[in-house]
């Protein structure tokens, strides 16, 4: 069965979640203020995007450019695959040209509409792993030697 925005916003309205229906991109919008998550700008929030994929037979939530990759995105993708891959129903997707990361769920729609429930705890899944993330994430873009606090003059 198909889903259309505006199913996700009626299923957003029932549960009290304020979001953004953005027509002109297609896409509705919702902003969670995090713990330890921080976004590329350095603010403490999660911008969650759902789109209606797949021409309306599966549900996507994304926070796109959720990390950095770092001067070496290897490492900090390599991490990020390993997460993943021990992670329910997340996905990672590597943006080379802005070097940046970014977390996606996608529910299918088999021949059923997508219910409140599923909405919010794919929602609520992408936000708590860019929280669970962070630090891990944050730990992989650094340089292999840098330490935390520590700085060493040049004689």
């Amino acid at each position: 069965m198909r889903a259309l925005l505006a199913d996700y916003g009626r299923l957003l309205d029932k549960a009290g979640m304020a979001h953004h229906l953005d027509r002109e991109d297609g896409v509705v919008r919702l902003v969670f203020v995090t713990r330890r998550y921080r976004n590329l700008r350095g603010e403490r929030l999660a911008i969650v995007t759902l789109t209606a994929a797949d021409d309306g037979r599966s549900c996507q939530a994304t926070i796109e450019r959720a990390f950095a990759a770092g001067d070496d995105p290897a490492p900090t993708c390599l991490a990020a695959c390993r997460l993943a891959q021990a992670s329910r129903g997340v996905a990672v997707a590597v943006d080379a040209a802005s070097a940046t990361l970014s977390l996606s769920m996608t529910t299918v729609l088999e021949g059923t509409r997508l219910t409140g429930g599923q909405l919010l705890a794919m929602i609520d899944t992408l936000v708590m792993t860019a929280e669970a993330w962070c630090e891990r994430i944050r730990h992989a873009t650094r340089r292999p030697g840098a330490r935390r606090g520590v700085h060493s003059r040049a004689s």
